[in-house]
């Protein structure tokens, strides 16, 4: 039989935890940080996507001067930002 975990060891696994979790948002925050929003074109539209910082993951599709569309669709402390900048009507002319 193995002898139960000592207090300390528990202590251990615990700070161990909490210092990979600690790292783990820090490099998500940085990340955020460093590659700031991008612009892509894709078949006559014009998006800019960026993440930012949350509470909880979610995904946001903006579409103005309608409104915006938000779901939970992750785990990570960040959000997926997706803006509609422009509509480029010939690019869908036939």
């Amino acid at each position: 039989m193995s002898a139960p975990p000592t207090p300390t060891h528990s202590l251990l696994r615990l700070l161990a935890g909490a210092g990979t979790a600690a790292f783990v948002l820090g490099s998500a925050i940085l990340a955020v940080w460093l590659l700031g929003a991008s612009t892509a074109q894709i078949e006559g539209l014009t998006l800019r996507v960026w993440l930012a910082p949350a509470p909880a993951g979610s995904t946001v599709l903006e579409l103005p001067p309608l409104g915006s569309l938000a779901a939970d669709t992750h785990r990570a402390p960040f959000s997926l930002h997706v803006r509609l900048e422009r509509i480029q009507p010939d690019a869908f002319a036939t």
